[in-house]
């Protein structure tokens, strides 16, 4: 067949473009990505995981590795009243010691539930007395009945350097605090400024008794504080005495489920552990003891008795003397055991110390709150496996 010159270039533009259009279609249906995966032989599913998935996935390990670290990694801060997770200033905050009334005719108390440290000592009369110690006393609500000194407690005040509060106190007592140049904040005896920390609640004098009703909070303790100018951090280089675990372990010890400390014919102490929240229930005068503020009863992580002797000053109101210095034997009791410990200090003026039975280990104890009873030596202490209380 024969083709002009005009035939012959259109027959070889028709040949170049089906050439390329067969190209374009070979090139096409080979990058083409089939929307169905076949299943493979042992029926799991081919999926093509692009580069971006791995990324997802790999950053979700690293999310969930991050996650699993905080959750393990130590507080930066904790409080050295209890062991707790706290923010800088209340690492280095000087706490504050506070006389609260535990006279029957005076419960309920408020407040109490918010300190770190409850003591409890027997004083003239067979009653007792607490002390309370706060390190975030600035927030505090109404805290009361306070009530008056005595010169032991400023020795236990001074083992934490704290700014002590109190209305009124024994002469022993006024002496001590005037010979040690002891910071305090006397809501009797005191200056305007002092006075001025507490009031009287007006419903306590109509129903407790006008010395029953000497009331203060968080607001009116800062403001004091201020205002006489007080030291408000703790000395450099000063030590707590309680030297915490860095989480909450089991003791070696004998069962204590339910523990009781009989101070006198008057005041008792008993406690009752509650295996859930793995704290002890706190009771007095046949009940739970409880905090007016919240209506609920005071709990502890730790208990601590310490065996002491008390005398009596054979004054006029029959004051009693607390022999707390040398060493003692006590129990230290947490997570529903006991086990002996052995207490130390040189003198009234220096900082007590705590020591497993040897005498020679540091004691260690859980992080949380703790009541620390002073009793009349170790022979009133009574420690049950079984729980012989009810406490709610």
């Amino acid at each position: 067949m024969c083709y002009n010159k005009k035939e012959k270039l259109n027959v070889l533009y028709a040949l170049v473009i089906l050439a390329v259009i067969s190209i374009c279609s070979f090139w096409f249906s080979g990058c083409k990505k089939d929307s169905s995966v076949p299943a493979s032989s042992d029926g799991e599913n081919n999926t093509i995981i692009s580069d971006s998935d791995n990324i997802d996935k790999n950053n979700d390990n690293i999310s969930n590795d991050t996650d699993t670290d905080n959750e393990n990694q130590l507080p930066e801060f904790t409080n050295p009243l209890t062991g707790l997770p706290c923010d800088e200033a209340t690492l280095t905050r000087r706490p504050i010691a506070i006389m609260i009334n535990n006279i029957k005719q005076a419960i309920p108390q408020h407040g109490i539930s918010e300190a770190d440290i409850i003591y409890e000592c027997i004083v003239e009369g067979g009653i007792t007395r607490l002390m309370a110690i706060y390190s975030e006393y600035d927030t505090l609500p109404l805290i009361g009945s306070v009530r008056s000194s005595r010169d032991y407690y400023i020795d236990i005040a001074q083992s934490h350097d704290a700014i002590y509060a109190h209305c009124g106190g024994s002469e022993d007592a006024y002496n001590t605090i005037a010979s040690r140049n002891i910071d305090n904040i006397d809501g009797v005896l005191g200056s305007y400024t002092e006075s001025t920390m507490y009031w009287k609640d007006s419903e306590r004098v109509q129903t407790m008794g006008y010395e029953h009703a000497s009331m203060t909070n968080g607001e009116n303790i800062s403001e004091a504080i201020k205002n006489l100018g007080f030291r408000t951090e703790i000395t450099e280089g000063f030590s707590q005495p309680l030297i915490f675990n860095e989480s909450d372990l089991d003791i070696d010890g004998e069962p204590a489920n339910s523990v009781t400390v009989t101070y006198s014919f008057y005041a008792q102490s008993f406690f009752l552990y509650d295996t859930e929240k793995k704290e002890y229930l706190k009771g007095q005068y046949g009940d739970a003891h409880i905090d007016a503020n919240t209506n609920e009863t005071l709990t502890f992580k730790n208990i601590i008795i310490l065996g002491a002797v008390y005398t009596n000053t054979n004054d006029s109101y029959n004051h009693l003397n607390l022999d707390f210095t040398g060493s003692g034997k006590g129990y230290y009791i947490s997570n529903g055991k006991a086990k002996n410990i052995v207490w130390k200090k040189a003198d009234r003026q220096s900082q007590y110390s705590l020591y497993e039975e040897d005498g020679v280990t540091p004691l260690t104890v859980n992080p949380g709150k703790s009541y620390i009873g002073i009793s009349n030596g170790l022979s009133c202490v009574t420690l049950s496996d079984t729980f012989d209380y009810t406490i709610e």
